[in-house]
């Protein structure tokens, strides 16, 4: 729902375009002046702002430009509302950042049109920001995520072909677990590089059908054991008897497949991971929790945003895109369900989601 911020020093104002607006399926937050709008902006995800210029306070000018002087609000569209229908000030008003102009005394009609017009602007222009990080991320890991461990693994196929009539064996061994690695690395990216793309276009099939949680943790610590044990990494899982969930199984896979993989990077070598299992009236929540480095809370802020998400190595210098964690952000989100993380630096991590029991599709 997108959410309204009304500024005006006359409170007969307020309840008028209130009274034209409530009704039209919007969240309204209602200032009568500049400190008080301010604080809303600091409190409040703001969609659009509906602004006077004759305040006493500041000025609807001074106002508009301080919020598009800074990065945190320039982005909000600003309506300016006013008695004043001169030429001069209505271009001043959109000089100095408003998208539109909207004179006293309201037309209900009016009031609306322009509103919703501003809003799917902004939605619109979300979208394409959205978009254009979708690019910016895909060319990067073409340029760099993956190109990086391609050029790897073709040096140490080198290395081995050169050296391979002098070479120990122990020698080659050990190249050709480097090439292993690396390969591993490669063939995950492009497994969370296809999931994206479809999702990206909604064309996945989701397919949800009644699934044993404890069994089916179980399969993925399973075939993910080899590269815990690369680390000497304990995983626990505690069983909870008769969960079962209504979930796609492709998904949920990739859900526990990232969030046990990411925890196996970010931990120390020797250390241990805890898998557990809570039911709620309506949820199964199921956590990950590490001993590893653990995030900052400007990290966790970024975690699943994709236009400022950047993967960082692991412990062992392990690879990643950052897709991962996006995908399961998109395939719990598709579930119904939600993710979140709670971290210390240097401490570790513990990622929670939640799936529903019964789920409506």
């Amino acid at each position: 729902m997108d959410s309204i911020l009304i500024i005006d020093d006359y409170p007969d104002n307020l309840k008028v375009l209130n009274n034209i607006l409530r009704n039209s399926d919007y969240n309204l937050a209602l200032a009568l002046n500049g400190e008080s709008a301010f604080n809303t902006l600091s409190e409040i995800e703001i969609d659009l702002i509906l602004l006077d210029i004759m305040m006493p306070d500041i000025s609807g000018f001074e106002f508009c430009k301080q919020i598009k002087d800074d990065k945190r609000f320039q982005d909000i569209p600003v309506i300016f509302i006013s008695a004043l229908s001169d030429t001069a000030n209505i271009v001043k008003a959109l000089q100095l950042g408003g998208v539109d102009y909207i004179t006293k005394p309201f037309q209900a009609e009016e009031v609306k049109l322009r509103v919703k017009t501003q809003l799917k602007i902004r939605q619109q222009n979300k979208e394409l920001i959205k978009l254009n990080a979708n690019k910016d991320r895909f060319i990067s890991i073409l340029s760099h995520d993956l190109r990086g461990p391609l050029s790897t693994i073709v040096a140490y196929q080198e290395m081995i072909i050169s050296e391979l009539d002098t070479a120990e064996k122990s020698k080659v061994k050990q190249n050709l677990e480097q090439i292993n690695q690396y390969t591993n690395t490669v063939y995950s990216l492009l497994e969370d590089l296809l999931e994206w793309g479809k999702v990206q276009k909604d064309n996945i099939a989701f397919e949800p059908q009644p699934i044993d949680l404890n069994l089916f943790i179980q399969d993925i610590l399973d075939k993910i054991l080899l590269i815990s044990g690369k680390k000497c990494i304990t995983i626990k899982h505690f069983f909870y008897p008769g969960a079962i969930v209504y979930a796609d199984p492709n998904m949920l896979s990739s859900i526990l497949r990232n969030l046990i993989t990411n925890a196996i990077k970010y931990s120390y070598a020797g250390s241990e991971i805890i898998i557990d299992l809570k039911i709620s009236d309506r949820n199964a929540i199921i956590s990950v929790e590490d001993k590893g480095v653990g995030m900052s809370n400007d990290t966790i802020n970024k975690l699943f945003d994709i236009t400022k998400f950047n993967s960082t190595v692991g412990t062992n210098n392990e690879k990643g895109s950052g897709l991962g964690l996006i995908l399961c952000k998109d395939f719990i989100k598709k579930h119904g369900g939600e993710i979140w993380v709670e971290s210390t630096l240097c401490k570790g991590s513990t990622f929670f989601f939640s799936l529903p029991f019964n789920l409506q599709i």
